[in-house]
């Protein structure tokens, strides 16, 4: 079956309070990058996609969340995760406001791509579950994610924080996601007393089980927030990127007597194979 973006709802977990952002502790979701904070930005992705839902699940439900919410130019639910019990227990919180297919945003990354249209497009060709990838020069850019280990546009494995470098593929906290992975994750938490927490060993499960999952690469600056630090990094990487596009534009006025690559021709696209 076909879906056109409107058909798919927009996910954003948030659930996560904050505590290694010391005196700036809260909702990440909350965190402002440039002009708009974590949330607003990833709201407008979905609205830039043609999502007309979006399923905002939260630990807290405060003033600012709901402002943004009543402001978004597409129809927003909260849902409420009062205890931090895991980001697979949040999806099933939420499953009952979930479309059959769901665009799923992890709410403490910021990212810049014009990349998500594939994702959705990739899911309607392979019909399975779909994770967000990026080819890394250095391993020290997924130390602190997830690897995929993969054979062509098919994932083997996924590996949280891995020690090794086994693979220069990262992946990114956003996923094309459906009913049928929720259906097997509530079936897992009733079978298991130790019910998987986080997304990654959840697909891992999946994958265990038999079922295929895919990734798409894509041309993307992405930063995960946990820290200050992480904001800091994330925060003097768009300062510069905007310094260089206001070069770029003083240069072009000076004559064509240069090169520059600008920040949306430095993300190349990785290579990817599909199936025929």
């Amino acid at each position: 079956m076909h879906h056109k973006p409107h058909e798919i709802c927009g996910v954003i977990l948030s659930g996560g309070k904050g505590s290694r952002l010391g005196e700036m502790s809260g909702p990440k979701t909350l965190l402002k990058v440039g002009k708009q904070t974590l949330l607003e930005h990833q709201i407008e992705s979905f609205q830039e996609l043609g999502i007309r839902k979006v399923v905002l699940v939260v630990s807290q439900i405060n003033a600012e969340i709901e402002a943004i919410a009543e402001r978004a130019d597409l129809e927003v639910s909260l849902v409420l995760q009062p205890y931090p019990d895991g980001i697979t227990s949040a999806l099933l919180l939420a499953s009952h406001e979930i479309s059959d297919v769901f665009l799923l945003f992890l709410g403490d990354i910021y990212f810049e791509t014009s990349g998500l249209p594939a994702l959705v497009e990739s899911y309607e060709h392979h019909q399975s579950l779909i994770v967000a990838s990026k080819l890394c020069s250095e391993f020290e850019e997924i130390e602190q994610n997830f690897l995929l280990l993969t054979d062509g546009p098919r994932i083997n494995r996924l590996i949280e924080k891995p020690s090794v470098p086994l693979s220069p593929w990262k992946g990114i906290g956003i996923y094309v996601l459906n009913q049928e992975f929720l259906a097997f994750l509530t079936s897992l938490k009733s079978r298991r007393k130790k019910f998987p927490l986080g997304i990654t060993e959840s697909l891992q499960s999946y994958l265990d089980a038999g079922h295929e999952i895919y990734h798409e690469p894509m041309a993307i600056q992405d930063f995960n927030i946990n820290t200050l630090d992480d904001l800091d990094r994330c925060r003097r990487s768009l300062k510069a990127a905007n310094r260089e596009d206001s070069n770029s534009e003083e240069l072009t006025r000076q004559g064509p007597d240069w090169t520059f690559v600008g920040f949306e021709d430095q993300l190349k696209p990785a290579p990817h194979e599909r199936d025929n």
